[in-house]
Parts: structure tokens; C-alpha cells; sequence
């Protein structure tokens, strides 16, 4: 996906102009020779692997970014978001329904069951914003169907108010006050009934505590990790690789804390103000382009769950959250305004 990005820049010249005179990927190529340089000092080679397959991808994103311009192109993208839905969903389902008692949850098409629960949500985000936004299809409702079908088979709890304030951020900026008043209370609604209900709505909920209390090992474990190398960090992966107490795992489950083992005070904080010019740039030009809303809402979802888990440490999350923020379609130098329905 990276290469199709360097192709494009070999061929297009107008590529070439927009990207070097963009201040906004001048940010991105300095934070990503300071990740690069930062595993490379502490011999990670794993980390610098993960920090130039991050590049490639975020460099894709970017190529899309200058390919998704037009309604056609964004429904497209918006059908084949719908058939990977349904297809997750069947596969998911048949893994529930043959596998054994002491099995895990179903995983799908997905390394792991909370990775499935990220790409449920990320889709939900989409098909919300093409039901509201283009005409409505009987695909739409299938799909979205099966992305709230794929969040119950995952078992996944903290996906729950991850979508709910990605679809929220949806209807505030399409203006949709009337779905935000039914989302507010119908949110009500469900929290009071998970209350009541716990036993029937969250089986999983007397395995909460201990699962908290894992939680915070590793958070206490990354905090130490944090603090051999608090000012630069140590490259891409540092906790998985320096993890030596506690409970192993692949990442720190929070998205704040994996920065800063991996890239520092200093990384996390040019890190942080490059998310935020992205957020505001989507903000600022919501107005000419609607699809923005699907970028936005892809963000809030993922730093809500990024505050228990690690949710684009994937490929298949990655690809598709990028894939989401190139949505906008958004040109520094020309922006135009989303064709007509």
C-alpha cells in the first residue's frame, strides 16, 4: 500500500508539488524520521520495522486522500465496507456456533477478538454516515446489522461507548439534532438496561473486576517501562519487547501510555499536536466536504477505546482506520465540495 504512494510520486508530478509544499506532511515526515531514529539508537530493529510499515501506510492514506474526491467514489468504498460486514459476521458466527466451551470468543476474519470488535466499529461509523448521507439502501441495514451482530460476538465491552461516541460525533457534524436527541436518550436507555440486566446483557461482567485489576498490572508495568526512557522512549514496541514482569502482552492496552514507552515525552507530545492539527483541519473544513464526519467519527472511536486497549496494532485495523481519515478526501490546495445527491 506504501508503494502504490511512491509510485504515484514517480509518475505524478502534481503529487510531487502538493506533498512538498503541504506544512501539514512536513509534521508527518518529521515525526517519522524521529521514530525511525529513535528504535535505530537502541538497536530495535523490531520497532524500526513496525515505524517504516506505519510510514508506508500512513503514506497511502495520503495517496487516497488525493483519489477520494466524489460521491461515486465514497459509496463505493462505502459497498465494499458492507460485504466485508456481512462476511465478518458469517465467519464469526459459524466460529460461535462450532467451537468448543474452553474456546475464546470468536475472532472472525482478525488476529484477535478485540480487533474484530475495532473493525465492527469502524465500519458502523461508515455505514451510519451513508445511511444519513447518500440514499438508503436495504445493503446498508444488512451491514450495519451485522457490524452491531459482530460487536455482541466479540464480547467486546469497551467497543460499546467507543461506537456510540463515534456515531454521536456522526450526527453532531451532519447537524442531525433530532438523531442526537434519540441517541442521548436511547444511550440512557441502554445503560440503565445493562444495569438491571447485567446478567442476561454482560455475561462477561463478573470476570470485570479481575480483568480491571489486569489492566492496571499492565499499565503499572508500561509506567516502569515508561521511566527507563523517559524523555526520547525507545522506538515502536517497546513493550513488548522490554515486558519482563507482570502479565506479558503485545502493547501497553492504552493508547497514551504505548506512546510514551515508545517514543517519549518529547515524541508524544509532537505526536499529540500532530493529531490535533488533523482534528482541527477536519473541523475546519467540514463544511465543504461532509465526509470529514467519517474521519472524525474514526478518531473519536478509536481514542475511546484507546483508553483500554490498543486498538490499531494491526494491520486490518490500520489499513482501515487510515483508509477512514483519507476518507475526507481534503486537498491543501484545492478542496472541493462533495458532489450533490
Amino acid at each position: 500500500m506504501g508503494f502504490t504512494f511512491l509510485s504515484g510520486m514517480f509518475y505524478r508530478k502534481d503529487l510531487k508539488i502538493l506533498y512538498s509544499e503541504s506544512t501539514q506532511l512536513k509534521c508527518f515526515w518529521l515525526f517519522a524520521a524521529y521514530a525511525l531514529i529513535v528504535a535505530l539508537v537502541h538497536k530495535n530493529l523490531i520497532g524500526t520495522g513496525a515505524a517504516a510499515l506505519y510510514i508506508l501506510l500512513t503514506l497511502f492514506a495520503l495517496y487516497a486522500n488525493t483519489i477520494v474526491k466524489t460521491t461515486k467514489i465514497r459509496m463505493d468504498f462505502v459497498m465494499v465496507v458492507c460485504y466485508g460486514s456481512i462476511i465478518s459476521f458469517i465467519v464469526a458466527v459459524a466460529q460461535d456456533i462450532y467451537r468448543s466451551e474452553t474456546a475464546y470468543r470468536p475472532i472472525s476474519v482478525f488476529e484477535e477478538t478485540n480487533y474484530y470488535a475495532f473493525m465492527c466499529e469502524l465500519m458502523i461509523i461508515v455505514i451510519t454516515y451513508a445511511l444519513l448521507h447518500y440514499k438508503k439502501r436495504a445493503l446498508y441495514f444488512v451491514a450495519l446489522a451485522a457490524s452491531f451482530g459482530g460487536l455482541v460476538e466479540s464480547g467486546c465491552r469497551s467497543a460499546w461507548p467507543a461506537v456510540f461516541c463515534g456515531v454521536l460525533v456522526i450526527f453532531i457534524c451532519l447537524k442531525r439534532k433530532k438523531h442526537l436527541r434519540i441517541g442521548l436518550i436511547g444511550g440512557a436507555i441502554a445503560l440503565v438496561c445493562v444495569i438491571v440486566f447485567r446478567d442476561t446483557l454482560l455475561p462477561r461482567y463478573r470476570s470485570f473486576m479481575a480483568e480491571i485489576h489486569m489492566r492496571v498490572n499492565i499499565w503499572q508495568t508500561a509506567v516502569s517501562i515508561f521511566k527507563t526512557h523517559p524523555i526520547f522512549g525507545q522506538g515502536m514496541l517497546t513493550y513488548s519487547r522490554m515486558e519482563t514482569k507482570g502479565i506479558p502482552d503485545f502493547h501497553a492496552h492504552n493508547l497514551f501510555l504505548e506512546s510514551l514507552c515508545d517514543f517519549g515525552i518529547v515524541g508524544t507530545i509532537f505526536f499529540t499536536g500532530c493529531v490535533i492539527l488533523l482534528i482541527w483541519t477536519l473541523i475546519r473544513y467540514l463544511k465543504k466536504s461532509q465526509a470529514c464526519a467519517v474521519s472524525l467519527g474514526a478518531i473519536t472511536v478509536t481514542l475511546v477505546h484507546g483508553i483500554v486497549d490498543e486498538p490499531f496494532m494491526q494491520l486490518q485495523c490500520s489499513a482501515m482506520l487510515f483508509l477512514l481519515i483519507a476518507f475526507s478526501g481534503l486537498d491543501p490546495k484545492k478542496l472541493t465540495t462533495e458532489d450533490s445527491e
